[in-house]
């Protein structure tokens, strides 16, 4: 999801550079962390962008059995260290 209006785009781009920066563990505990939070448009965009940087960091076929194993709930650390 992209944001709209150019204030939302830098907005969106700086968070896709913090995201980047985080070490694997960060990113995973991250993740993990959103399970727990109450649905909101918000934190189902954060949830995309922290699916965009998880299926950059983990090999195709990783990310893909990541996911089919309900990826929501299970911890993408041991996939992304494949």
């Amino acid at each position: 999801m992209r944001a709209k209006t150019p204030e939302g785009q830098r907005l969106e781009a700086a968070a896709r550079e913090k995201l980047s920066r985080l070490t694997n563990e960060a990113l995973s505990v991250t993740w993990l962390l959103t399970e727990t939070m109450p649905m909101s448009e918000e934190l189902a965009m954060t949830r995309g962008w922290l699916m965009d940087e998880l299926e950059t960091r983990m090999r195709p076929h990783l990310f893909d059995a990541w996911v089919w194993t309900d990826g929501d709930a299970v911890d993408p650390l041991p996939f992304l260290a494949g």
